[in-house]
């Protein structure tokens, strides 16, 4: 009885290693047919992809660095003023608008920097002619980043302000003599 047992689990592993055999010859034909070369195709659309996806979060990483960056130069150009002088620049933009140009012109209560404005801060006119009537204190170092800026009226506080443009926008730049320093008022 042990022999048949013997023999029949012989039998069955020569079976199985037959089976084997067979799948392995099928495998290493479609390996090498047109089952492996679409296998290899998806692997590659694959690969590209993962290359694509890699390389625009690279690019979004370095405009993220890039935007924070010219951020931190444009809070640091306005920083150089007090609300006082804020204040006192923008109510100088209105006055000069309506004495020169009798356009009465909105001033922002919060004026917020215009990132394609250099950072600077858009004036409008208002009335029948409600246009860009100038940008408030663009950030100089960030002109370059700002082409249009050459097409609009840039204002800002004084000669020395002006200077810090160089000639990225000759001709285009309005000073109010505004001093550098706080005026004391006495009440």
């Amino acid at each position: 009885m042990l022999t048949i047992n013997v023999a029949v689990l012989l039998a069955v592993i020569v079976i199985l290693r037959l089976r084997r055999r067979t799948e392995a010859r099928r495998f290493c034909a479609a390996e090498s047919g047109p089952a492996r070369r679409a296998f290899d195709q998806v692997g590659l659309r694959r690969q590209q992809r993962a290359e694509e996806e890699a390389r625009r979060a690279r690019e979004q990483a370095v405009q993220e660095e890039k935007e924070r960056k010219a951020l931190e130069t444009a809070t640091a150009w306005w920083g150089r003023l007090s609300r006082k002088q804020m204040e006192e620049l923008f109510a100088a933009v209105a006055e000069r608008a309506w004495r020169e140009e009798q356009l009465r012109v909105e001033i922002p209560e919060k004026p917020g920097m215009a990132v394609h404005f250099a950072y600077g801060v858009p004036v409008n006119s208002r009335g029948r002619h409600h246009a860009l009537y100038g940008i408030v204190r663009p950030c100089p170092e960030l002109v370059s980043l700002s082409p249009q800026l050459a097409y609009h009226r840039v204002l800002v506080r004084n000669a020395q302000e002006m200077r810090e443009f160089d000639e990225t926008l000759a001709g285009r730049i309005t000073h109010y003599d505004l001093p550098e320093h706080e005026q004391l008022t006495l009440d």
